[in-house]
């Protein structure tokens, strides 16, 4: 039994959840509303306020972002390699052909291998990342890691499927075991799934177990979860270089008042140091070695990407063609695309056949045909309707 607490917090859209488990046992659980005027950072400092804290060990941290804040995306195509660390690099590398606004603004998980050439990876915000980290440093509970919640939920459910809504956002996500095997958008009508048998401490919330699932998942998660951002990269400490060269600073005004006391004490602080020397430039030389087969390592795969990045284009690039050719009063409310080219778009327009007109005019697109329910929406004072359109994404010809 884990003597140390285990808090779990629930980032989404519209709504913050947390739960501390101690021993086993749900000590305090928390929910509210969050108000899209307030920041993220404030948002969760409020709510760690009220967190009672563990008395003999601090709490593990680990916190789960919903679907409306993060791109969790099976990508495929890849070389066949067997370290998924190389493989997430150079989805890292590519990142605009598989996310939307792929590139620095984005912090992105470890990987895992699904198959030969194909991973699992989630991008978040890195906004987002430093307001979470930032937070719950501030509240006295660090943050160890920050997974989607569609990883998070599998520790909280006994089922292999859950539909799961965060705000306007409504994913079914299936689980083959303990492994993540689809998660894909489908159409939301405002009312929320029912919610499959819990497991774990939470089962005696009853239903209020729902308002905290997806924190309950990520405090019972396991630590070895590949899909996660660590809390190496969620260290944000700036003033940490500023104390380094302080203490740096004062080390060599001592050392000196010492050489000008003592010759004989000079001498042996000399050959201390010039050891010292010979030992880290040793460790340097070991780092250099170790990163230069890594880089040799990632530069001959990098040969096999270059076909897929000219028969590829940037989601960026194709959002802005379906903007251009999306007729008057419409908007694009979700886009999505895998590596394999099938894709999804949720639109919203006076005319749902209007979308699939434009859509046809689009050149890298073919077959768009509506999937679910036309539904209709009320948008300041206009009814629109809303509609999902599956479509191909034509590779393009390289010249």
């Amino acid at each position: 039994m884990c003597l140390r607490g285990r808090l779990g917090l629930g980032i989404g859209q519209d709504r913050l959840s947390a739960v501390l488990i101690v021993r086993g046992t749900v000590r305090w659980t928390k929910s509210r509303a969050r108000d899209a005027d307030t920041a993220l950072g404030a948002a969760l400092s409020s709510l760690l306020a009220d967190c009672p804290r563990p008395r003999l060990f601090r709490a593990r941290v680990t916190v789960a972002v919903g679907p409306s804040g993060v791109q969790l995306k099976r990508v495929s195509e890849l070389p066949p390699l067997t370290d998924p660390r190389a493989l997430a690099a150079m989805a890292r590398e590519h990142a605009s052909r598989f996310f939307l606004d792929g590139g620095a603004t984005q912090v992105f998980s470890g990987a895992r291998i699904d198959a030969p050439g194909c991973i699992w990876i989630a991008a978040f915000q890195s906004v987002t990342i430093r307001e979470i980290a930032d937070a719950c440093r501030a509240a006295g509970f660090p943050a160890e890691a920050v997974v989607p919640t569609a990883i998070a939920l599998r520790s909280a459910i006994d089922s292999s499927e859950i539909v799961w809504t965060d705000g306007d956002v409504c994913v079914a996500i299936s689980y083959n075991g303990a492994e993540l095997s689809q998660v894909r958008r489908t159409p939301t009508n405002g009312d929320h799934a029912a919610i499959p048998p819990i497991v774990g401490p939470i089962g005696v919330l009853g239903a209020r177990a729902a308002e905290v699932l997806d924190a309950a998942g990520a405090a019972c998660m396991p630590r070895d979860v590949a899909l996660a951002v660590r809390a190496g990269t969620l260290s944000t400490r700036a003033g940490s270089p500023r104390r380094r060269s302080v203490v740096a600073a004062v080390a060599s005004v001592v050392a000196l008042m010492l050489l000008t006391m003592s010759p004989g004490l000079a001498s042996s602080v000399a050959k201390h140091r010039a050891r010292a020397q010979s030992r880290s430039i040793g460790r340097m030389a070991l780092t250099a070695e170790r990163d230069a087969r890594a880089l040799a390592a990632e530069s001959t795969v990098l040969g096999a990407l270059a076909a897929f990045e000219r028969a590829h284009g940037s989601m960026a690039e194709l959002l802005a063609e379906l903007t251009r050719a999306l007729p008057d009063q419409s908007a694009v409310v979700a886009l999505e695309v895998d590596s394999s080219g099938a894709g999804s778009v949720v639109a919203v327009a006076p005319h749902a056949v209007a979308i699939v007109d434009a859509l046809e005019r689009v050149p890298v697109l073919a077959s768009p045909v509506i999937v679910g329910p036309v539904t209709q929406e009320s948008l300041g004072g206009r009814t629109l309707e809303r509609v999902t359109v599956h479509f191909r994404v034509v590779p393009v010809t390289p010249p």
